[in-house]
């Protein structure tokens, strides 16, 4: 008699392997159907500051700034821009047409754009491309746009931050110019590695009735050695001048004929200057404290940071947070929800209710001149329980 082996073993059969996975399936189904969660889909942040040396700016609310906006009437002046970068174009040829051509000799007022145009206008005191920055300058702040001072090899022109390109872009109000590449309008490192690199060729000059000319190389030779003065605050604190050897603080004057006049004293101001340190330059100022770092120069102005602060998945619920980074006249955040969306004012701390799918928030700040800022935006994606009715 033959003996019969016994397996003891549990064999799975594929029909249960096949409920199993079945089973399991449904079990996964039925539970992404009744969860909820919230998922941050992508953050578009605004840049924060790494520069060593960021700019020291002057009162907003300086009397001097707010005389020259309101006696000039310079939001007139920029009223028909339809862009905020129109506007400050409009505005640097006006500056340009204050007065025409320069003398060899003349006094040399406090950095004071009042004080400037009222010796252009009634004493014929034709300064030179300092005047014309100073000038651009103080009417840029009188209107809200963040601006600097450009120190090259004899010459003298503003950089202006741009919330419509979200860069730093030179203005030459005494030649009424500013440079684009293409798309692109270019700041005081783009126009030195052009010149250093040769690579100029597809560069043009604009000016303000918009007539765009090819540059050769010459026209930017300027900026062989290019420099920013660190702070743009002359009007609280008097830059400082040296006269015939001798150190004084230019002041307002009651009496133009007390200002140093160039063709008779030797003058020379003193202010903390910042210069690019380009690669393959071999013509620099090295008396001057440089850098080869670009956030020292392009660090970014009116930006805006958006925290998550608290996600509750069950209420689908989200806290944000907004922040305003390097925004010195700012006053308040507008917010989007949605896309498209209506922009309204909006607290530094909201609580948004959420619809199933994705959710977009756009938030950029807002200055007291009514100037936006760039747009940082958050997108999230919200799974509601699907078996649970929504609340009407």
């Amino acid at each position: 008699m033959k003996s019969k082996t016994e397996n003891t073993g549990m064999s799975v059969t594929p029909s249960l392997k096949k409920w199993s996975l079945i089973f399991v399936a449904l079990f996964f189904i039925l539970w992404i159907a009744v969860s909820n969660f919230v998922y941050v889909v992508g953050v578009n942040n605004g840049s924060l500051s790494g520069a060593m040396y960021p700019l020291i700016e002057e009162n907003w609310d300086h009397p001097r700034l707010q005389k020259l906006g309101f006696d000039e009437r310079l939001l007139r002046v920029v009223a028909d821009g339809a862009t905020e970068f129109e506007k400050i174009v409009m505005l640097r040829g006006w500056v340009h047409r204050q007065w025409k051509g320069e003398s060899a000799s003349f006094c040399y007022p406090a950095w004071d754009a009042m004080e400037i145009l009222t010796l252009a206008r009634n004493h014929g005191n034709k300064a030179f491309c300092a005047q014309y920055a100073i000038v651009f300058l103080q009417a840029c702040l009188s209107i809200g746009i963040p601006a600097r001072y450009v120190d090259l090899p004899g010459h003298f022109v503003v950089e202006i931050w741009s919330n419509d390109f979200n860069k730093w872009v030179v203005m030459d109000p005494t030649g009424d110019i500013h440079f684009r590449r293409d798309d692109d309008v270019l700041d005081g490192i783009d126009l030195c590695e052009a010149y250093w690199k040769d690579s100029f060729r597809d560069i043009v000059k604009v000016s303000s009735d918009k007539t765009r000319t090819q540059i050769v190389k010459e026209d930017i030779g300027a900026y062989r050695d290019y420099s920013f003065l660190v702070k743009n605050n002359q009007l609280t604190d008097p830059m400082v001048v040296t006269v015939n050897g001798a150190d004084r603080k230019l002041v307002l004057e009651t009496d133009h004929k007390k200002y140093p006049y160039v063709g008779r004293d030797m003058v020379e101001f003193t202010a903390e200057i910042l210069a690019w340190d380009q690669e393959g330059q071999t013509e620099k100022d090295s008396k001057r404290k440089r850098s080869n770092d670009p956030s020292d120069f392009r660090f970014p102005m009116n930006q805006t940071i958006i925290d998550v602060l608290a996600l509750n998945q069950d209420k689908g619920e989200v806290r944000l947070g907004f922040r305003g980074v390097n925004s010195s006249s700012f006053v308040g955040f507008m917010v989007m929800k949605g896309n498209p969306g209506i922009w309204r004012e909006s607290d530094a701390n909201m609580l948004y209710k959420l619809k199933p799918g994705m959710n977009k928030f756009s938030c950029r700040i807002k200055s007291r001149f009514g100037r936006l800022g760039k747009i940082a935006s958050i997108k999230l994606y919200y799974k509601a329980n699907w078996l649970k009715r929504p609340k009407d």
